[in-house]
Formats: C-alpha cells, sequence, structure tokens
C-alpha cells in the first residue's frame, strides 16, 4: 500500500463517506446484468467443484480445500470482475481469474478471520456444551429420522448467547471490504481485516444492512424450494445452484460500496 492510498484511506476513516444499502443494491444489479451470463456461469462454479469433491469421495478434505482455498480466490475473483466492467476495458472471462496471483495473501487472510470468528464464538460453543446442545445434535446426527428433542435455553442463557452474537456479528460485517482491500490497495492479509473494520465502521449500519437483505433473499429462496425438497430431492439438488445466482449481485453490491467509500464524490 502506497503512501498516497494509506493516506486516502485514513481520510475516509476519519471523515466518513457516503454509503446506503439500497443504492448499492440497485447499483450492483446493473453491474451484474451488464455480464449476467458470464457472472452466473462463474458463480456456478464454487458449487460444481464442491459437487465433484464429492464424487471423488473426498469428504472433509474436500471441504477443508473448498472452504480455506479455493473459495477464497474465486469469490475475490468477482471484485475484479466487478472493477473491469466499471472500468470500461475490454471484457474478459479470465479476469475472474484474476486473483490466483494474490491467492496467498487472500487464503491466509481467509484463514485469520476464521480463526478470529472462532475464538469469539467460543463462549458460544461452552454454553452449548453446559446445556447439552452439541451431545443433542450428535444424536441428532445419529439418529436424523427420529430425533430428540433438543435442549432447553434458560432465560440467563439465552441473554448470553444473543449478548455474544454482537461481537460476531460486528466483526463478521467489519471484515466485509477485506479482499479488495488485498486487490486494489495492497494491504496485507491481518492489515486488510483491521483496516476493513475501521472503514465499515464508519458506516456499519449501512453495510448490516446490504448484507442483511442479502442474507435474508437467500432465506426466502431457501424456503421458497423447501416444498421442491421433500417433492423431488434430486430436481431440488440442481434448481439449489441457482442460489449461487444472488452471489454475482453481492460481490457486485460490496465492491460498489468500497468505491464509492474511497472515492469521495457527492451522491443524492
Amino acid at each position: 500500500m502506497t503512501t498516497e492510498q494509506r493516506t486516502q484511506l485514513e481520510n475516509a476513516i476519519s471523515k466518513g463517506y457516503f454509503h446506503s444499502s439500497s443504492l448499492r443494491m440497485r447499483e450492483g444489479l446493473l453491474l451484474y446484468r451488464k455480464h449476467f451470463k458470464d457472472f452466473a456461469l462463474f458463480a456456478l462454479l464454487v458449487p460444481f467443484v464442491g459437487s465433484v469433491f464429492t464424487i471423488l469421495g473426498l469428504g472433509w478434505i474436500g471441504t477443508i480445500l473448498l472452504t480455506l482455498i479455493i473459495s477464497p480466490v474465486l469469490n475475490a475473483g468477482f471484485y475484479l470482475a466487478a472493477h473491469s466492467v466499471m472500468e470500461g476495458g475490454d471484457w474478459d472471462f479470465k479476469r475472474f481469474f484474476g486473483a490466483i496471483p494474490q491467492a496467498g495473501p487472500l487464503v491466509l487472510n481467509n484463514l485469520l478471520g476464521i480463526l478470529i470468528t472462532g475464538i469469539v464464538m467460543l463462549p458460544i460453543y461452552y454454553l452449548f456444551q453446559r446445556i447439552g446442545f452439541m451431545d443433542w445434535y450428535q444424536e441428532v446426527l445419529n439418529n436424523p429420522v427420529n430425533p430428540p428433542e433438543p435442549p432447553q435455553m434458560s432465560s440467563t442463557d439465552s441473554t448470553v448467547f444473543f449478548l455474544n452474537l454482537v461481537p460476531l456479528i460486528y466483526l463478521q460485517v467489519g471484515f466485509s471490504w477485506a479482499y479488495p482491500l488485498i486487490l486494489f490497495w495492497g494491504a496485507n492479509s491481518l492489515e486488510a481485516l483491521e483496516l476493513s473494520r475501521r472503514l465499515v465502521t464508519k458506516r456499519w449500519g449501512a453495510q448490516f444492512m446490504l448484507l442483511l437483505t442479502f442474507f435474508s433473499l437467500f432465506m426466502l429462496v431457501s424456503i421458497l424450494l423447501s416444498p421442491l425438497a421433500i417433492a423431488a430431492p434430486g430436481l431440488a439438488n440442481v434448481v439449489s445452484f441457482g442460489l449461487f445466482l444472488i452471489l454475482p449481485w453481492v460481490y457486485c453490491s460490496l465492491y460498489l460500496g468500497f468505491r464509492g467509500a474511497l472515492t469521495p464524490r457527492v451522491e443524492e
């Protein structure tokens, strides 16, 4: 990261910037639509790779490879593609794979984010362990046809649980611009997490609403697919791939929010 970039970033952190969840969603959809077929095709790569790993019988090894190594690099490609469209250059599908040279910092950033999240979730884990939730979950896995009743939380347990969700949600939203800071601003893996948190905190509410809206949309589509999963499980598995078509919209919107935060302009 150059001195000029760091100064610009610190100015955005100290002075604030314009950020609107509804506007970024609209702009993100327009950006997505400009190359819908390419974005959609690329979005299906992650579930396709996951399916191949399942067919190959890789089990937990495949899950680790997909979650910790492959997904961060592929997801970063959405930012590069969105940037390419915004810059107005010649469109090239290969741009989606442009994050491969930066795979190391992206994978390490993902690992650090997971590690920090795990540390923050430790109180929740110990709470679940104490009330017997972990044992109940294991019994459900062993007997999914006739699962036992879940353990009940006391009012104190519920309060502790929700209080521990606060730092977890805060950090998950705060880390959401870490990838573009690595890709476009040359931040290192750990620095990207902290700078993203500081930058997002200035307009945390707008970023939270943006991510919450997409999460709600994802859940709504999942619920609508539930009857199909009961009636035709095989077809439902195929149709569920369509959920991944929401991802390009998410990343295009996040990219435009990041771009707007570090490119001061007058917006209505």
